[in-house]
């Protein structure tokens, strides 16, 4: 796969432009209380360092290298991209843990682009995230890094890599969800293992 070259400019410029999968769409996640400077931000900014250290070098080629990934995630950090909210659906039955803004949100603020649900499974035990047709408890150390992983995964397809297997858009679809989960665990395996006891 042919390395990714992010820079401020790419980045620039996939905030400005609506991706086609996503004209026409009706708005179908609403947020409350978002944030750039909340508890939820900060400890998951530090959970994203930990996971790009831990990143395996082999695995992260499929995401463009692992310099790739830290680019990305410092430029996010850098320009203040990061948000929590709470988070609701259209479809009560659909939760959204964390989304990458831009197709059927209503958030306005362009500048706002990777979103953490207050109340999703990468804050609460109580929760399960589907993984294929496997069931991960919310709110600890693999879940939470599968979670961020296939946000990442998200983000790296709008910098314009194709991730064959990784569907692209997922949103409201618990099917391609699921599907994008089971991704994430069969191609970064090492890397789960070695983030999660961080997180623990």
């Amino acid at each position: 796969m042919k390395l990714l070259t992010f820079t401020i400019c790419t980045a620039m410029s996939m905030l400005a432009a609506t991706p086609d999968y996503c004209k026409g769409k009706p708005v179908t996640i609403t947020t409350q209380s978002l944030s750039r400077e909340s508890e939820q931000v900060r400890r998951m900014t530090k959970v994203l360092d930990a996971l790009v250290e831990n990143l395996d070098a082999r695995e992260a080629e499929t995401l463009g290298g692992k310099a790739e990934v830290r680019k990305l995630v410092a430029t996010y950090k850098e320009y203040n991209w990061i948000a929590s909210a709470t988070v609701t659906t259209s479809t009560p039955r659909i939760r959204n843990d964390a989304f990458k803004n831009g197709c059927g949100t209503d958030i306005a603020d362009e500048h706002v682009v990777l979103v953490f649900n207050n109340n999703g499974a990468l804050f609460r035990k109580d929760l399960t995230i589907n993984v294929g047709t496997l069931s991960y408890q919310g709110g600890i150390g693999r879940t939470i890094i599968v979670i961020l992983l296939h946000e990442i995964a998200h983000c790296v397809w709008d910098t314009g890599a194709e991730l064959t297997g990784f569907a692209q858009s997922d949103a409201n679809d618990s099917a391609k969800s699921a599907a994008n989960n089971a991704w994430i665990v069969s191609h970064f395996p090492k890397t789960i293992r070695a983030a999660q006891k961080v997180v623990q």
